[in-house]
C-alpha cells in the first residue's frame, strides 16, 4: 500500500524521525499501530536481522559466488539471450 501525505506532514514526519533516530517509515507505522492495534508481537525497534535471527544460516547455498562479476554476467546473459532468438 502506498499513502500520499501532504508535504507539511512529510516534513514533520522526517524531522521527528531524525529527532528520534529512526526512519520516517517506522515512525508512521508506529502511529498507525497506535490507532489500529492488531495484537502484533512484532517490535517496532526490531531490525531485519532481529526478525530473521532464527532463520539465518538455515539454508545451505550452492557455494557459487553470485555477487562477483555481476555486470559481466548480466551482459553475457543479455548477449546469449539475443543470440538464441530467431
Amino acid at each position: 500500500m502506498t499513502l500520499t501525505l501532504p508535504n507539511e506532514w512529510l516534513a514533520a514526519l522526517n524531522d521527528e524521525a531524525v529527532r528520534r533516530g529512526t526512519t520516517p517509515e517506522l515512525l508512521a507505522l508506529e502511529g498507525v499501530r497506535r490507532v489500529l492495534p492488531l495484537h502484533s508481537t512484532e517490535s517496532l525497534s526490531e531490525s531485519l536481522l532481529d526478525t530473521l535471527k532464527g532463520h539465518i544460516g538455515v539454508v545451505a547455498g550452492t557455494g557459487e559466488a553470485y555477487s562477483q562479476n555481476c555486470g559481466e554476467k548480466f551482459a553475457e546473459g543479455l548477449a546469449n539471450g539475443r543470440k538464441a532468438r530467431p
